[in-house]
């Protein structure tokens, strides 16, 4: 599984780096709950061996901060993980 998958399924947002420092600010001090959508929904999903681009382009496709990790095993779904858009920018962020 990629390093920048994270076991607990904490939500963030995607931001151009030249509003890093007013989103950063903006979001000090808030919870999860508090900068989260009001309604539900299901997150889209990639397997064990997604990349991070591939992962990053469905984030932006979806509109999604958060893609689930999940594996499929004949009728059978496990819940592997779940990737941020702030993790997946770290990872992205680190390789370079």
């Amino acid at each position: 599984m990629p390093d920048y998958v994270l076991e607990d399924p904490l939500l963030s947002t995607v931001i151009d780096d030249r509003h890093l420092d007013e989103v950063t600010e903006r979001m000090t001090g808030l919870t999860v709950a508090e900068w989260l959508p009001r309604r539900g929904y299901a997150p889209p999903v990639v397997g064990p061996d997604a990349g991070a681009l591939q992962v990053a382009a469905l984030m932006a496709r979806t509109h999604s901060p958060l893609v689930a990790v999940i594996e499929r095993e004949g009728d059978e779904v496990r819940l592997l993980g779940a990737i941020t858009a702030a993790c997946l920018m770290t990872h992205i962020v680190g390789a370079s």
